[in-house]
């Protein structure tokens, strides 16, 4: 495909948390998938990264980022939303050209016929214009309807229909999440290479730097130990290949 479908509401809501360095890898990887027409990833991180084209250094951050954008299935990484689009275009594309297979055969159809009777083909009559269907030179000036006196704006009529509680906002690491007890329990039950102050302060040190959002920092805190865990076993593995 040359061109793939953006959608600003989407994309505010979807990239709000990712840094400038995982919108890029985030984009490069749409490419790839509408290019090949496949919204499935690899299973394999080292690959993603290097089709996302990120530094083996950045990738444990950017990485952090992305995988939100992608649902984990046992043939890879999957993009639903790339996945649905693809779907529909293909079912489009087929129909396309159901249809225009059904118009050849019932032209060449009718002209074979009138070849073996020996009458030639008629030509196509020009169609009548009507009163509607006139050139814009033939067509009166028509004065328009007056507009109303006050067309209310339609955002004015949307706040006006919200009710509840508003949602919670994404907002950078605060000095005063720290590491406790129940934080440092949920490390140490996962990772044994490492203590869990040593991971928050990794975690700490890179959240402050890059100066992401979150919602639930506990949340952002568990998927930075899980992907500690998933990184640590691609080098391990990457390590035995080597030897």
């Amino acid at each position: 495909m040359k061109t793939f479908p953006f959608s600003i509401t989407s994309w505010e809501r979807d990239t709000a948390h990712m840094s400038p360095l995982a919108l890029g890898a985030y984009i490069t990887l749409l490419v790839h998938i509408y290019d090949v027409e496949n919204a499935l990833l690899p299973l394999s991180l080292d690959a993603i990264r290097r089709l996302a084209r990120v530094d083996p250094e950045d990738w444990f951050g950017v990485w952090e980022d992305l995988e939100p954008a992608f649902k984990k299935t046992p043939k890879g990484y999957l993009q639903k939303h790339a996945d649905r689009y693809l779907m529909k275009h293909f079912i489009y594309r087929q129909n396309r050209s159901e249809d225009g297979a059904r118009g050849n055969d019932t032209r060449w159809k009718e002209l074979r016929e009138k070849k073996k009777k020996g009458k030639k083909p008629t030509a196509v009559k020009p169609l009548d214009l009507k009163e509607d269907d006139r050139p814009p030179d033939q067509v009166p000036d028509q004065v328009p309807d007056p507009l109303p006196d006050r067309v209310p704006h339609r955002s004015i009529e949307f706040n006006l229909k919200k009710e509840g509680p508003k949602e919670k906002r994404a907002a950078p690491l605060s000095l005063d999440f720290g590491l406790t007890d129940d934080r440092a329990k949920y490390w140490s039950d996962h990772v044994a290479w490492k203590t869990a102050a040593d991971g928050f302060e990794d975690f700490q040190d890179y959240h402050l730097k890059t100066g992401k959002k979150y919602k639930d920092w506990d949340a952002a805190w568990r998927t930075w130990t899980r992907n500690e865990v998933k990184f640590h076993g691609e080098q391990s593995s990457s390590a035995g290949m080597a030897i």
